[in-house]
């Protein structure tokens, strides 16, 4: 293949990838469409909010989902979850049928850089920056019904994340003890999925914990995302700041 012909199917793949992108977008964020289309894909059929439901952990991608989830379902292996779709709809079932529902926000510059390392694609920032500002925002008419969880919090202190959880969602989960033995067996765990996404084999680019080389790189695609679009993220992290603002004052709650 020329160099040319090779550039030529890169964009046209480039192109489908983009269609597919938004017409996920699309569907995702409504639940009339969304609930056939867990019909036709067995990860929406496993991961997606029933009635038998017993909570529903979601956020936009590359925001602590896989962490949050395998202690959950490492302590609580009870708990029925519904996750990583990362679908607005999910939440939108989860408050029509009464399931409790967790929404993990994480500063846009951050979940952007890590999404485009995970991707390893050379397309910009914008479009992600774009579904970011509308995943957040589709969730704001019903954002009483979801307890937010922003990242750092739950990296910080997962224990007290859990805690929060737990009593916004009434559920009695297991506390998660947080020392060196218990964050080994999570991440043991995430690695332990990875390998299963990915064929048999650890996949650095896109397994769901810290290491010094992704951190290198998301250092400068973080840059790259400051820099490239500074009206679309301006939109997003005001979006953030307003769901931990809403975080804070349901942290005040339920400490009451």
């Amino acid at each position: 293949m020329t160099p040319t012909a090779a550039s030529e199917t890169e964009t046209v793949s480039e192109r489908l990838r983009v269609h597919r992108s938004r017409i996920r977008d699309v569907v995702t964020a409504h639940p009339s469409l969304f609930a056939p289309t867990m019909l036709l894909r067995p990860r929406h059929r496993e991961y997606a909010c029933r009635r038998n439901t017993d909570l529903v952990v979601e956020g936009f991608p590359r925001s602590g989902n896989t962490y949050l989830t395998a202690i959950i379902e490492l302590y609580n292996p009870r708990v029925r979850l519904a996750h990583h779709l990362h679908a607005s709809a999910q939440f939108y079932r989860a408050s029509r049928i009464g399931v409790p529902a967790v929404l993990l926000v994480r500063p846009p510059e951050d979940a952007i850089a890590s999404l485009l390392h995970r991707q390893d694609r050379r397309s910009g920032p914008a479009a992600p920056l774009r579904r970011y500002i509308a995943f957040h925002r589709s969730l704001l008419p019903i954002i009483s019904n979801i307890c937010i969880v922003p990242f750092d919090d739950l990296i910080r202190q997962p224990d007290r994340a859990l805690q929060r959880i737990a009593s916004f969602s009434r559920i009695p989960l297991a506390p998660y003890p947080g020392d060196a033995d218990a964050e080994l067996l999570v991440f043991q765990e995430i690695d332990r999925r990875d390998v299963l996404d990915n064929g048999g084999h650890l996949n650095e680019r896109t397994v769901a914990r810290p290491s010094p080389w992704r951190e290198e790189r998301t250092t400068a695609l973080r840059q790259r995302v400051e820099g490239a679009e500074p009206a679309l993220l301006k939109e997003a992290s005001q979006i953030f700041s307003l769901l931990c603002e809403i975080a804070r004052s349901q942290t005040g709650s339920t400490d009451r």
